[in-house]
């Protein structure tokens, strides 16, 4: 029997909770997720891979935004590297979730910036049709 130490109800030794005030004893918490295997996850630092495809991800963004550049390729590289980066994170048991954050970030940066660069080019191309419509009506007869 488990006497519990915040209502002093006694217990089954199996019992995960106390049957009168639901404390839950440590060493079940600790039994279900042992420390080993926690630090093990948590500890793993992030990939190269996961830093390029957040770095790519964020060239693009800069790329489209602050000089008008239309960067579709930088954008779709991030996300292929970082979709195929978390696939290898899981596959191989190597899990960081700051390596995830870092490969979802650039996924999203990517797409962002392909999605940019695709409107760019929609709109250069309207506008190009639109200035040569224009000089064909007015010069040319």
């Amino acid at each position: 029997m488990k006497t519990c130490p915040t209502c002093t109800a006694n217990n089954l030794d199996l019992a995960e909770t106390c049957t009168q005030c639901n404390y839950v004893w440590q060493e079940i918490r600790s039994a279900k997720f042992p420390q080993d295997l926690i630090t093990k996850i948590e500890n793993v630092a992030p990939s190269s891979k996961s830093k390029w495809a957040l770095g790519l991800g964020l060239f693009a963004i800069v790329l489209v935004l602050f000089t008008g550049i239309c960067a579709p390729i930088p954008g779709l590289w991030a996300s292929v590297i970082g979709y195929r980066e978390i696939d290898a994170m899981k596959k191989e048991n190597r899990y960081s979730k700051t390596g995830e954050q870092y490969c979802t970030a650039g996924i999203w940066a990517g797409w962002i910036a392909t999605a940019m660069s695709i409107l760019l080019l929609a709109l250069g191309s309207i506008y190009s049709i639109w200035v040569y419509q224009w000089v064909k009506g007015t010069f040319i007869y």
